[in-house]
């Protein structure tokens, strides 16, 4: 189970219809904004099935948040038996069946193990049909289903049935641009609570003898002109929102980063010199919804990832090209993230 690519394919966003009105544009934000704000500030314990392709897993997630302090634990339940325990500032990862426990940093990311909502943007309908359908019964709960369908082969669409009451996502799928479901997360209970005790936000796991890892990325923001690569070729309404340079384990050198986004889907594209001498060719891995591509190209090896179709991270890689005259990073900088 890969928490990120679960947490990744939940991402939508959201409007709710009220039975015989004709819904505006503020309604849809005033829905996104109450489902944000209940999916951060609501405490809660939940059960799903998280599906994709022939696999299937059974996972619970508790979610507190105690004046602003949120704690989150994701738990698998008849898979390999990880969990997950999010802070405002660290992630660990319970691995018994590698024996491990590893610790990242997340001070710079404050996305939960279970990210359900991005933030509406302004453009979003120009790439996305985004409609509402008629009231259904989920969990015993009234919830009204809310599809967002892209208009392209360059990203997914979702499909969210909302609790009428709490604005929460009761069930999602995630779908290509020829309707199929490519991922599916299916409550089978979902409680709010008043309150969450320690306890349950405590992995039950006997570490004893497991091997302690830290791992801490370190990140440093450049400008654009800095970084000293670009797409020719992005797909319509990918825009550059983060250049950075980050250490990254098992690379010698800092890593150049660049993330683009449509305003929902988001592909990350890393840069790093190549480790040997010959070319290591190009090749897609895909797990879950999230697709990577990698290839070589002037002696670095570039590799996209995201919650994306396979063309649209082979149509970024392919026309990354490095930028004539940019083609150093300054040693502060470099250092920086060492």
């Amino acid at each position: 189970m890969n928490h990120t690519a679960t947490s990744k394919w939940l991402i939508g966003v959201a409007t709710l219809l009220v039975a015989g009105l004709v819904h505006a544009e503020g309604d849809a934000r005033n829905w996104l904004q109450r489902m944000s704000t209940s999916l951060t500030d609501r405490n809660y314990d939940g059960r799903f099935i998280h599906s994709s392709d022939t696999q299937s897993e059974t996972l619970r997630i508790v979610h507190r948040n105690e004046n602003g302090k949120v704690t989150e634990r994701l738990v698998s339940l008849d898979g390999s038996g990880r969990e997950y325990i999010r802070t405002n500032t660290s992630t660990t990862c319970y691995m018994p069946d590698t024996r491990t426990v590893l610790v990242e940093d997340r001070s710079y990311d404050n996305d939960g193990l279970i990210t359900l909502i991005p933030e509406y943007r302004q453009g979003l309908e120009d790439f996305y049909d985004i409609s509402t359908g008629a009231e259904t019964m989920i969990l015993g709960r009234k919830a009204v289903l809310l599809t967002v369908q892209p208009r392209d082969e360059f990203r997914y669409g979702y499909r969210l049935w909302l609790d009428a009451e709490t604005a929460m996502p009761l069930k999602s799928q995630l779908f290509n641009h020829h309707g199929r479901i490519v991922e599916q997360v299916v409550f089978a209970e979902l409680t709010m609570k008043d309150s969450i005790p320690d306890s349950d936000l405590r992995s039950r796991i006997d570490t004893s003898g497991f091997t302690l890892l830290r791992e801490k990325v370190r990140r440093h923001f450049i400008s654009p002109e800095s970084i000293g690569w670009r797409v020719n070729n992005l797909p319509p309404g990918f825009r550059l929102k983060v250049t950075r340079l980050q250490s990254m384990p098992g690379s010698k050198a800092p890593v150049r980063h660049m993330v683009y986004s449509d305003g929902l889907a988001t592909v990350s594209v890393f840069i790093e010199p190549a480790s040997g001498t010959e070319d290591q060719g190009s090749g897609l891995q895909r797990v879950g919804s999230v697709f990577a591509f990698h290839t070589d190209n002037s002696g670095y090896q570039v590799t996209a990832v995201g919650e994306v179709p396979p063309l649209t991270v082979k149509t970024i890689v392919g026309s990354l090209t490095r930028a004539p005259g940019q083609f150093s990073i300054s040693a502060s900088a470099s250092a920086a993230v060492k």
